[in-house]
């Protein structure tokens, strides 16, 4: 409860879930990425997470080395080697963002919404952040001196920052 600053475990029971790399909230889903189970579960959501469903139907992407999610109407899945998938309706699609130099190495936070037209995306090992459109084509990297690995991004759209957890640091 963000107005009353408490916070209340959520039973999270998916005998099928094998690990939890990462989870997304689109509409009244919550999408659970399991790499060791390669599969993204869907799940209802409303006071309680309800059963699960598999989401996806069809990929050439070892989903072992995945290691971050982000959705819009699509599902963006990081992996460990620096590439990114998308999903819909369950089926990877024919998308990969443009080659950048260098690339990236290591996806190990990705960030989007509806209401945008970017992807933000952490690259631990290259240890900077990028800004992509959702047709691939790069708009931004953002690179610090203080950055040793950034391990998630997210976004506030009405302030416009880009907030990226760094080891024990949190920057904006």
């Amino acid at each position: 409860d963000p107005l009353k600053t408490n916070v209340t475990e959520v039973t999270y029971d998916n005998p099928q879930t094998a690990s939890i790399a990462g989870a997304n909230i689109y509409g009244t889903r919550i999408y659970v990425l399991d790499p060791v189970g390669k599969m993204v579960w869907r799940h209802p959501l409303s006071s309680i997470i309800g059963a699960p469903t598999a989401y996806i139907k069809q990929t050439s992407a070892n989903l072992e080395e995945a290691t971050s999610i982000a959705i819009d109407s699509n599902v963006y899945v990081g992996f460990s080697d620096g590439k990114i998938v998308r999903y819909l309706s369950g089926a990877q699609e024919s998308w990969s963002p443009l080659p950048l130099d260098p690339p990236l190495t290591n996806v190990t936070g990705l960030w989007t919404a509806a209401e945008s037209d970017r992807i933000v995306i952490a690259d631990a090992a290259g240890k900077r952040i990028i800004i992509i459109r959702k047709d691939g084509k790069l708009v931004s990297q953002i690179t610090s001196p203080v950055f040793k690995g950034p391990s998630a991004v997210s976004v506030d759209l009405n302030t416009k920052m880009i907030f990226v957890a760094d080891g024990n640091s949190l920057y904006g």
